[in-house]
């Protein structure tokens, strides 16, 4: 029987690349549930962490093109950090051939109540039919009606934290700072945006909030994974249009480098012959 189980599974993964993916993937943090026992906060159980993380990655479209490394790399971060992939407190978000970590708005929430400074964190969004009013230092008042069908469109997000003092820190955005925000994401269409657009509004406003707040440990490094994935550090560069010359001149810088390298090649043979 476990013969005929293993060439089934065998041929299910020449015909089923992502099948093959997951079991290398499998095998890949199998080997690695040592590190991932040190690594996972207390209370934490890395059996099942590796679990959830398996059955969550076999769901994500295109992380098949991603390299191995990358997929366990994102892993692993999300293991350090104590989110949970099985509660959406974090994602797996492909990037051509790259996977990256990224931490949802709820995550980003529950690692900011780590702090013993915050005493309760907020997101929503505002809608057209909604009523929203904030003065300084004080929790916003909110109302809507969220039976009511249509609450129009969103024009609007705001995040707030209660601080140990009773100090209120909040930070609103319009959906014009949500859209500029939102076009210096390295994937502007990911399916946050274009499935889930409440979600990122939540999120980018609850990330500019967490600016202005004692953060936890875990939580500023969340956020510095999260910023190295979503918003690169420089905007693509476009190169110059060439020239017959700058051809020319490459050539020659060619030349003389691979002259450079011969003479190098040469003196080696010659030192090592000495010796």
């Amino acid at each position: 029987m476990s013969d005929a189980v293993t060439t089934t599974e065998v041929a299910v993964r020449q015909q089923n690349p992502m099948a093959r993916f997951c079991s290398d993937l499998k095998t890949q943090l199998e080997s690695r549930k040592t590190t991932l026992s040190d690594m996972v906060p207390a209370g934490i159980d890395a059996n099942r962490y590796v679990r959830t993380a398996l059955l969550f990655a076999s769901k994500v479209d295109k992380i098949d093109s991603c390299t191995m490394s990358s997929v366990v790399r994102a892993i692993m971060q999300g293991a350090a950090l104590g989110l949970d992939f099985s509660l959406q407190e974090c994602y797996l978000i492909p990037y051509k051939s790259e996977c990256a970590f990224s931490a949802d708005y709820k995550g980003l929430m529950r690692l900011a109540m780590q702090s013993p400074d915050v005493r309760d964190i907020q997101a929503h969004c505002v809608y057209e039919s909604d009523v929203f009013e904030w003065e300084l230092d004080k929790i916003p008042h909110h109302k809507c009606q969220p039976f009511s069908g249509n609450r129009g469109k969103i024009i609007g997000s705001y995040a707030y934290a209660v601080l140990k003092d009773g100090h209120v820190q909040c930070i609103t955005m319009s959906i014009k700072e949500i859209e500029a925000a939102r076009s210096q994401s390295r994937n502007p269409n990911s399916l946050m945006w274009s499935k889930f657009y409440s979600e990122g509004a939540k999120k980018v406003v609850l990330r500019r909030m967490m600016k202005t707040i004692p953060k936890s440990t875990a939580l500023s490094q969340a956020l510095a994974v999260d910023d190295a994935a979503e918003f690169p550090t420089e905007a693509p560069k476009i190169a110059p249009k060439r020239t017959a010359a700058d051809r020319l001149l490459e050539k020659l810088e060619d030349d003389k480098e691979e002259a450079i390298v011969d003479e190098n090649v040469f003196e080696s043979k010659e030192s090592l012959e000495a010796k």
